[in-house]
């Protein structure tokens, strides 16, 4: 059996910040919620399952929504704050700890998976002895002035004690499955890459965000961050949908992956 994990930081849009431009607080918030509801209704509509990296400060303002995409999915922790860095152990000790209990609080679910806010990670440990299970905050490849991860693993693998979920890449050219790419380069390179990925592993981590699935044409941001948004990228994921139950590859949440391993 071949799987998908389905993944969506949900997160404040505050991602104009990073490219000198900006964008009022309420609207960061509110864009990305109703691109949360769409992609409820995407989910809703296939019968499947995802998971969601939510930020404490997103459930805090719309917890209804939060509970809404417990239904349809695993909760899990984004950081509290998209802001969040965790250059000081104490300090990320602390914003992740109040950020996973916020969100247990308001899900009623148990929080054992994290995402670090712009792939982003604390220690190992740090998250270990909070008591998550998974961290899926790797991105193995080359991106210039990104990343250069090159040398971490691109599948599965345990890291002091923590089960570490890298998002896709293929084998050799470790070419990205990542949200920039897939969206920009479109359904064929989704279908080709993951069929790469799929030659030596049974499971598929694509990474999505909400303010994908509305137009950013209006804002002043780089081309490649607002290319194919709004529409477009729901007629995209829509397709790769279909293309996936069409290969009989299951879409699963990372958290029943790891209990299917585990029986």
């Amino acid at each position: 059996m071949k799987y998908c994990f389905l993944t969506f930081d949900i997160e404040e849009f505050d991602l104009p910040f990073d490219y000198r431009s900006s964008i009022k607080e309420e609207d960061s918030f509110e864009l990305s919620r109703i691109g949360t509801k769409i992609i409820i209704n995407i989910l809703k509509k296939h019968n499947i399952q995802a998971t969601f990296f939510v930020t404490a400060t997103f459930a805090q303002k719309y917890p209804d929504l939060i509970k809404e995409l417990s239904e349809v999915g695993e909760i899990a922790c984004h950081g509290y704050s998209h802001k969040d860095k965790y250059t000081d152990d104490k300090i990320a000790f602390k914003r992740i700890k109040d950020a996973k209990k916020e969100l247990e609080k308001i899900s009623l679910k148990e929080v054992i998976g994290f995402r670090g806010p712009k792939l982003k990670s604390p220690k190992s440990r740090i998250l270990k002895d909070l008591g998550f299970l998974y961290n899926s905050t790797s991105n193995p490849v080359f991106f210039p002035g990104y990343y250069n991860n090159l040398s971490e693993s691109r599948k599965i693998y345990k890291k002091e004690g923590l089960i570490i979920f890298p998002i896709s890449a293929t084998p050799i050219t470790r070419t990205s499955l990542c949200w920039y790419f897939v969206r920009n380069f479109g359904l064929i390179y989704a279908k080709t890459c993951s069929n790469l990925v799929l030659f030596d592993v049974n499971y598929l981590n694509l990474i999505f965000h909400p303010w994908e699935f509305i137009s950013l044409k209006k804002f002043d941001i780089p081309f490649g961050v607002k290319n194919n948004t709004g529409k477009k990228m729901i007629n995209f994921l829509d397709k790769y949908i279909k293309w996936c139950k069409k290969k009989e590859i299951k879409f699963i949440t990372i958290k029943e992956y790891i209990k299917k391993v585990n029986s």
